[in-house]
């Protein structure tokens, strides 16, 4: 199979189309190529460019007018104590470093205090802009003032009423708060001058959305987002019936693999939103047969095997474990 098409902007340009560029910026396309080999164990996808600009290249433009793009991993979390951007990424460019995080496991966020200072010597309004969308997204009892430590060198947040340093947060708050910091201050990189940073549209993907959220969190966390970042595209994994149960099945996308070990990205016809945790475990989303632990269905099908051989009391102490009212073993 071989897809050819010229990558722009604003979406797709047919081939031979020059892609108009603002500023001094001269024009130039982006024609690629790819090759699918059907043959063999491996499935190649080499990348073939045949203009004077490569894929390669735009990827290392600061100055792009690319869509914005930011990837996070499961394995996201902030560097402790003072901030030093490592000789590595200052090697990259900020496109990369946007996402780099995905393909590298030793890519920290960058802290707030890495950014946000700036912007407030740049700017007071976009400061206050980004402190208000960071509280936008989280829950109500957390706030964040945009005051800093000086002595620790690390931003206060008021957590349940009681002033908290970013690290004496849980580990559920440090991720969500890490990463949306580090979103909000990469949108601050691209931003122009007095526009909102929830103006600027843009690709985010983020591998486990739940990651160490309370339940009751999960079931707020992604309406809160969309509604926060409007012009955003968020592609979010999930193994949380709660996450998936805030959805609409057209945005529910499951991963799998075939028989031959190929992937498979399926979307089912059954409802998810509203449901209950029990009814999606069961659903073909999760494909469980039973919520309950194993050791429970093996203590439950012996007391049904002695019950049905006339124990009467073993027939009671089923129905009680059924119910819930009997004591666990051991106790």
């Amino acid at each position: 199979m071989v897809a050819h098409a010229d990558l722009t902007a604003d979406g797709w340009r047919p081939p031979g189309e020059t892609i108009p560029r603002a500023g001094r910026r001269q024009a130039y396309k982006l024609r690629t190529r790819i090759r699918i080999s059907q043959s063999g164990p491996d499935k190649l996808v080499p990348f073939d460019t045949d203009e004077d600009k490569s894929f390669a290249d735009a990827l290392d433009d600061d100055q792009s007018n690319a869509i914005f793009v930011a990837g996070y991993s499961a394995t996201r979390f902030v560097e402790p104590g003072k901030f030093v951007a490592s000789s590595a990424l200052k090697s990259r460019s900020l496109r990369y470093q946007r996402v780099a995080g995905l393909f590298e496991d030793n890519v920290t966020l960058s802290p707030m205090q890495s950014w946000l200072p700036q912007l407030h010597a740049r700017s007071a309004e976009a400061h206050a802009r980004a402190i208000n969308l960071i509280n936008s997204v989280l829950p109500s009892n957390i706030r964040f003032s945009g005051e800093h430590d000086d002595r620790d060198e690390q931003y206060v947040f008021e957590f349940n009423g009681l002033r908290t340093p970013f690290g004496s947060l849980s580990d559920g708050y440090k991720a969500f708060v890490g990463w949306i910091g580090d979103l909000v201050g990469r949108l601050a990189e691209v931003a122009k001058p007095r526009q909102p940073f929830t103006d600027i549209p843009g690709l985010v993907l983020v591998d486990e959305i739940d990651l160490h959220l309370h339940p009751e969190w999960q079931r707020t966390v992604v309406p809160e987002l969309a509604k926060a970042f409007p012009n955003i595209q968020f592609v979010l994994t999930s193994h949380s019936p709660l996450v998936a149960a805030s959805l609409r099945k057209e945005n529910i996308f499951v991963t799998g693999s075939r028989e031959d070990g190929t992937a498979s990205i399926d979307q089912f016809q059954e409802k998810v939103y509203g449901r209950s945790s029990e009814q999606l475990l069961l659903s073909s989303y999760f494909g469980l047969t039973n919520t309950r632990p194993d050791t429970f269905q093996d203590e439950s099908r012996e007391l049904f095997q002695r019950a049905a051989r006339g124990d009467a009391s073993a027939a009671l102490d089923y129905l009680k474990k059924l119910s819930g009212t009997v004591p666990e073993t051991g106790e």
